[in-house]
């Protein structure tokens, strides 16, 4: 499996588009919003807190618009 393909999945299940998440992981965004990254972090099944590592997050609420 390619690494395109991979990002395209994790596009999908995130509900973003493949460049946005190419541009994360590339680093060519370097402050991407919360709310994006709780997209993402929905797309690799986690939460926030744990694709951030940071514990206190986790009573944080987010609402989808």
């Amino acid at each position: 499996m390619s690494i395109n393909t991979t990002v395209n999945k994790l596009a999908t299940r995130s509900g973003l588009t493949q460049s946005t998440v190419e541009n994360i992981m590339s680093g060519k965004t370097k402050n991407p919003k919360l709310k994006t990254l709780h997209r993402l972090a929905i797309g690799l099944d986690m939460t926030v807190s744990e694709l951030l590592d940071f514990p206190e997050m986790n009573n944080t609420a987010f609402e989808d618009e």
